[in-house]
């Protein structure tokens, strides 16, 4: 149950945060900012999201984890993200 003032509105507790709702669907989107429950799942990464839309775009454009691995066009080599690849190419053609 989230906590309420003596007006009985939903208030936020996280520290130096003074929000205040009067719909509990306000207060639940507003806490995931604090929490950011969705946290991308490439390992090191560890990053949190507010929602798992932001998640699923985070690890698309960034880790290219929705999606077929980049591929090497010197090798076979294939990569998750550009960086990777270009850096692969760098280093060894």
């Amino acid at each position: 149950e989230p906590p309420r003032n003596a007006q009985n509105e939903l208030i936020c507790d996280f520290p130096g945060c003074n929000n205040i709702f009067k719909r509990i669907g306000d207060w639940r989107l507003h806490m995931n900012k604090h929490n950011r429950p969705y946290k991308c799942s490439f390992p090191g990464c560890g990053k949190g999201f507010t929602t798992s839309g932001s998640q699923r775009l985070h690890e698309g454009s960034v880790h290219q984890m929705h999606g077929e691995p980049l591929s090497c066009p010197h090798c076979p080599c294939k990569a998750p993200r550009r960086d990777n690849l270009l850096r692969h190419i760098i280093r060894y053609h």
